[in-house]
């Protein structure tokens, strides 16, 4: 087999059953007569899509569990207002999350007066480079498979412009932040709520005691 690509033969032992399965579907598919390129591959690109998401959370999300319980754990035993001197008790804080490369997410209070406060340093948890690293991986798998097909016009998994890898990213982040959270209160006995937000104000808002959306209307109550 003649791998070229140096990071997958560094994480031969993650993917090496997996490229496997993926050539077989792959050659399989080359045998279509379909025009249209997608359509051609799409079980590979399927294929493709579910391992990626079964291996998120163990290469992307479980190294940083025991960060996220303890920042968790801070801002339910009141950390953050002795940190930054608030006088207020804080019941209700906003998780920010940023997904489209690294994975970072930040703490910041909801407060129903304005309280000013040092921002700096952050409650923060900064990663390393798993998230676009296993993209990475992912993409030059099809890279692999692809690259002796010189009529294609894909030649990486993100030429397809495909919304699912980002989509379970975010569904795996919160059902990972969400079991965090719930743990730490089964520990603290809080009764401090978050709420999960993109950071540039765009997607869904979550509640993570409840692990569901919030509606516009909720999250307008919840941020008075």
């Amino acid at each position: 087999m003649n791998i070229e690509s140096e990071i997958l033969k560094n994480e031969w032992h993650l993917i090496g059953n997996i490229f496997e399965k993926a050539q077989e579907k792959y050659n399989c598919c080359s045998e279509k007569n379909a025009t249209d390129e997608f359509e051609k591959y799409e079980e590979v690109i399927e294929f493709l899509i579910q391992e990626y998401e079964k291996i998120y959370p163990k290469f992307v999300l479980e190294p940083y569990k025991e960060n996220v319980i303890n920042l968790f754990n801070s801002i339910q035993t009141k950390e953050f207002e002795k940190q930054k001197n608030i006088s207020n008790e804080i019941t209700k804080f906003q998780v920010f999350y940023y997904l489209c490369q690294y994975f970072y997410i930040f703490v910041l209070p909801i407060l129903e007066e304005n309280i000013e406060y040092e921002d700096q340093p952050r409650f923060e948890i900064n990663t390393k480079d798993e998230n676009i690293k296993l993209f990475k991986i992912f993409n030059e798998i099809w890279w692999e498979l692809n690259k002796e097909n010189e009529s294609s016009e894909f030649e990486l998994l993100e030429d397809f412009e495909l919304l699912e890898f980002y989509e379970i990213q975010v569904k795996l982040l919160t059902e990972f932040l969400s079991e965090c959270w719930l743990k730490t209160k089964e520990e603290t006995n809080s009764n401090v709520i978050a709420i999960m937000s993109e950071s540039t104000g765009v997607g869904k808002n979550y509640l993570l005691d409840e692990k569901r959306v919030l509606t516009d209307n909720e999250m307008e109550q919840l941020c008075k």
